[in-house]
């Protein structure tokens, strides 16, 4: 009987969805320029050395989902503090 329930309660675990993915570098980026480009329109492009100094900055998958949240400068610059393990929500 305690046997099937550990089967039982390990099937169960493996069919528990896994979290999504973090958002990607090249995701991130177009989602800062179409923040930047509201208050510069000249600021809202992506180029590549874009996406490679977010890759080379080695975001918590914390810090990706604080970016994708993100809808202001103000809330963009707070996801810098966020730490691995913590909300992803920034004060908008």
């Amino acid at each position: 009987m305690i046997r099937a329930l550990a089967i039982a309660g390990a099937l169960a675990a493996c069919q528990r969805a896994a979290p999504p993915p973090a958002p990607t570098c090249a995701a991130i980026t177009a989602h800062l320029a179409d923040i930047m480009r509201q208050g510069r329109p000249e600021m809202g492009r992506v180029l590549p050395e874009d996406i490679s100094a977010c890759e080379a900055r080695k975001l918590t998958d914390p810090q990706r989902r604080c970016l994708m949240a993100a809808t202001t400068l103000a809330a963009i610059a707070s996801c810098h503090a966020v730490a691995p393990g913590s909300g992803s929500d920034p004060a908008k």
